[in-house]
């Protein structure tokens, strides 16, 4: 049974080897077979077909400085500072009267009179002196 095990995996390993070495036969490495100075990239040539549009001159990677995108427009600027509240000036001159002469307005009317003091408690009789109570 582990014979047949090895067998298989060394089969496999065999046939993974010849398909590695298959392969790197086909497939060298082009840059061997290039030669000093050439430039394989593609060379950037204007073509249009007759009657198509002309190119954008300002197309994508232009580096032409009139084709630079509009300047952004200025920010707005800022909203008004809102006005302080008006500070009440000082009198500089009589207020109205809020009671004009002859108003039954029951808040004109002048303040009632204080009562008036209560009166003195009587004096206290007179004490008993040593004198007083002989004459007793």
């Amino acid at each position: 049974m582990t014979r047949r095990i090895h067998l298989q995996r060394l089969a496999a390993l065999a046939l993974l080897l010849a398909s590695t070495i298959n392969c790197q036969h086909n497939h060298q490495n082009i840059r061997h077979r290039r030669e000093a100075g050439y430039n394989y990239d593609r060379p950037k040539v204007p073509f249009n077909l007759p009657g198509a549009p002309a190119p954008d001159p300002c197309g994508p990677g232009s580096r032409d400085p009139s084709c630079r995108p509009p300047a952004p427009p200025p920010p707005p600027p800022p909203p008004p500072r809102p006005r302080p509240p008006p500070q009440s000036a000082p009198y500089d001159y009589p207020a109205p009267d809020p009671c004009p002469p002859g108003s039954r307005d029951p808040s004109c009317l002048p303040p009632a009179p204080p009562p008036p003091p209560p009166p003195p408690p009587p004096p206290p009789p007179p004490r008993p002196t040593s004198s007083t109570i002989s004459s007793l």
